[in-house]
C-alpha cells in the first residue's frame, strides 16, 4: 500500500508542477505577444478544479449510496473478483459521473 501511495503522491506533485508551470508560462507568454486576457488559462483551470472539488465527493458519496440502498454488497462481491458486479458498478460510476458533468 505504501508503495502505490509513493506513486500517487509522486503522479500528483509531478501534476501540480506542470500545470503550475503551463499557468505561469501561459501568463508570461500572453504578456510578451499581447493578447488581451492573460488570466483567460488560469480562470479555466480553477473552474475545473473547482468542478472536481465538487464532483469528487459527490460522486464517491452517490456510489456508496446506491450500493447501501440495493441489496447485497456490491463492493464485497467486487473485492471477491465478481465480474458482474464489478460491470454494474462502473456503470453506476459512468452514469453519476456524466450526471454531474453535464448538469
Amino acid at each position: 500500500m505504501k508503495k502505490e501511495f509513493f506513486r500517487w503522491a509522486v503522479l500528483t506533485a509531478f501534476s501540480i508542477f506542470a500545470l503550475g508551470f503551463a499557468l505561469v508560462l501561459s501568463l508570461y507568454g500572453a504578456v510578451i505577444i499581447g493578447e488581451e486576457d492573460p488570466y483567460s488559462l488560469l480562470r479555466y483551470a480553477l473552474l475545473r478544479f473547482t468542478a472536481i472539488a465538487i464532483a469528487a465527493p459527490a460522486l464517491t458519496g452517490l456510489m456508496l449510496f446506491v450500493d447501501f440502498i440495493t441489496p447485497g454488497d456490491w463492493m464485497k462481491a467486487i473485492g471477491n473478483d465478481s465480474k458482474a458486479s464489478a460491470y454494474v458498478m462502473s456503470a453506476v460510476i459512468l452514469v453519476i459521473g456524466a450526471m454531474l458533468c453535464w448538469s
